[in-house]
């Protein structure tokens, strides 16, 4: 441990550095994007709620190749991963299940009925996202179910300029892969194509994978307004050693293909904005509980989302109000799930007024399902400026989630869905403070999550199977401290300082206890990241991170991660270093993780 306490106290003391260098003039300020919501679209620095975003550039300093890996850099985001490279895993969000969080492209929900397990199951390449937005808190009456604990945003971009990008790159466990992508057209209308594969042979017994990826998007402007079509899919085959049954099943194995497709149309007045959209979404699950023998045990799934939605806003006198609506059809057909199906419909209504220094947002959700009946979601957002730096704010809000198909249905040798099963709810609380320096940025919040009806997966007998049901009551409370300091000229070259630090308290009250449960408490109490960023050259860029992960019903554990990189005008090379100090770990029980790994690559930018 010594080793990881000298690291810690050496970033740390890069906090002073700044006063060493102070002389410098260059004044570098946190970039304020526009927060990528449906209807009531505000500047970061304007939104009274903690969120949390990557732009572009962030992304490309980092020491990842995968969307999961990029996540797991996020303050308060839990990433659960079953293998390197995003070959599977789940996600959670301030303490909560990995069902609880909504995922969006471009603000189109994409999570699977069938179950949570697939919501990170994106066909969308790392080198194609603009923009990833972690909006925390109650979003039920902003974005409908499974927002729960909250929701998360990528944007994608096409690129402005005709280009050609070719990616190769390789590492440990014969992990190799390549992508190539174009894009075609300027201006009013351009269109990006890309395509990729990764493999890898698995750093223990069968935890093998592949993963070919397509991609797909345009941009077209006109006096009309703006149209953009999006396709993607994903086909992902991996060994699953020890990933859902007890880690004695070494042999499970899991094919799965997703696509996704949408239509999205924006036109912007002087003082209103309208977004229609029409989506699909499909899914494909194909596991074996022995590797090449279906006979032994084989489940298939496949789940399909069609849905249309109209996001509208419009400002007048008396503030922006926000009106959106929308209908979806979902359904399952499965071998042991069965055939199901359901309609779903929201109304989504919010109004934001402000005077200079006060803003108050209420607003409210009202959600029909054919199987659980019509529900009604409130909630309030408050902000206020207390000068140009400093801007304290609350919300509260009502949230929900309603079971999946594999809550309700699922049979199977250690599982049996419970078709009794009713929607969780839990009220949400939040307070923080947001500062807005030339150089630092800083945001410290509190929240309180009082959940009840929620769902877990509990036996009562060792040799019992697992059953959900609607058996407790939680409360969570947490506390997290975000904080960017952006350097000036300095004779050591650090650009970025990045320190982040959560904590979450979740407790059980009245409930009725069962003497097994699967996901109860499952989640971090302490997080904890550094991370220092620096060009040693206008060529050369590192990036070092050391994180500290605190787990209730699992061992702390200490990762340390660098990159390094070389650019140029046409291209980059790269060295990219995982768990420096080889530390051995799990991050969701039964699976263990690797230990010390690298990855290198090189891409290159041809400008057609």
């Amino acid at each position: 441990m010594n080793s990881k306490l000298y690291f810690c106290a050496l970033l740390c003391g890069l906090l002073f550095l700044p006063s060493l260098n102070g002389q410098s003039d260059t004044i570098v300020r946190i970039p304020d994007v526009t927060i990528g919501d449906q209807r009531i679209q505000l500047p970061f620095s304007q939104s009274n709620r903690t969120i949390h975003f990557l732009t572009r550039q962030d992304i490309d300093r980092l020491p990842v190749q995968s969307l999961n890996e990029v996540l797991s850099y996020l303050p308060g985001v839990d990433v659960r991963n079953r293998g390197i490279k995003g070959s599977q895993a789940d996600l959670s969000l301030r303490g909560s299940t990995f069902e609880q969080v909504l995922v969006m492209i471009n603000g189109v929900k994409i999570n699977d009925p069938q179950t949570g397990h697939h919501s990170l199951n994106i066909p969308v390449p790392l080198e194609s996202i603009e923009r990833i937005e972690v909006l925390k808190g109650p979003g039920s009456r902003r974005y409908g179910q499974n927002a729960l604990a909250g929701a998360i945003n990528i944007i994608t971009r096409v690129p402005k300029t005709p280009q050609s990008t070719f990616r190769l790159e390789g590492g440990s466990y014969g992990t190799v892969q390549g992508s190539a992508a174009t894009t075609v057209g300027s201006g009013d209308f351009r269109q990006l194509f890309n395509a990729s594969h990764m493999r890898s042979d698995g750093y223990r017994h069968n935890t093998d994978f592949k993963t070919t990826e397509l991609f797909y998007q345009n941009e077209w402007k006109s006096d009309l307004g703006k149209w953009s079509v999006l396709a993607g899919h994903a086909d992902r085959k991996f060994g699953a050693n020890g990933f859902y049954a007890s880690p004695a099943h070494v042999d499970q194995y899991e094919e799965i293909q997703t696509s996704t497709a949408n239509i999205q149309y924006a036109k912007v007045g002087n003082k209103w904005h309208v977004k229609p959209s029409v989506y699909w979404r499909r899914n494909q699950d194909k596991y074996l509980l022995v590797r090449g023998k279906p006979e032994e045990y084989l489940n298939l799934h496949v789940t399909n989302t069609l849905g249309m939605e109209v996001q509208s806003g419009y400002q007048t006198d008396f503030g922006l109000t926000g009106l959106g609506v929308e209908v979806r059809s979902l359904g399952i057909e499965s071998n042991n799930l069965g055939d199901h199906h359901r309609q779903e419909a929201a109304l989504f209504l919010e109004h934001r007024w402000e005077s200079r220094k006060l803003s108050i947002t209420p607003g409210f959700s009202v959600n029909y399902f054919s199987e659980f009946g019509t529900f009604f979601y409130p909630g309030m957002d408050v902000g206020y400026a207390v000068n140009n730096r400093w801007n304290i704010y609350a919300n509260v809000g009502q949230t929900y989630r309603v079971p999946t198909y594999t809550d309700l249905y699922y049979v199977g040798p250690t599982n049996i869905g419970n078709e009794q099963l009713e929607p969780e709810e839990a009220m949400t609380y939040e307070i923080g403070a947001k500062y807005f320096g030339d150089r630092w940025y800083l945001n410290l919040a509190w929240y309180m999550r009082d959940s009840r009806n929620l769902i877990d997966w509990v036996k009562e007998d060792v040799n019992d199977p697992w059953k959900p049901r609607n058996f407790y009551h939680a409360q969570v409370n947490g506390l997290e401290w975000d904080s960017h300091y952006r350097f000036g000229a300095n004779p050591l070259q650090f650009s970025h300082l990045k320190l982040f630090y959560t904590y979450v308290q979740a407790d059980l009250i009245n409930t009725d206890q069962a003497a097994f449960s699967r996901y109860a408490l499952d989640n971090l109490k302490h997080q904890a990241m550094i991370q220092l960023e620096g060009h040693i050259s206008d060529k050369i860029n590192y990036s070092l991170s050391g994180r500290y992960l605190d787990r209730v019903n699992l061992a702390n554990y200490f990762l340390m991660d660098a990159s390094v990189s070389y650019r140029w005008k046409k291209g980059k090379v790269w060295l990219q270093f995982n768990n420096l100090l080889n530390e051995k770990y799990t991050e969701t029980n039964g699976v263990p993780m690797p230990g010390r790994w690298f990855n290198g690559g090189a891409s290159m930018k041809l400008v057609h």
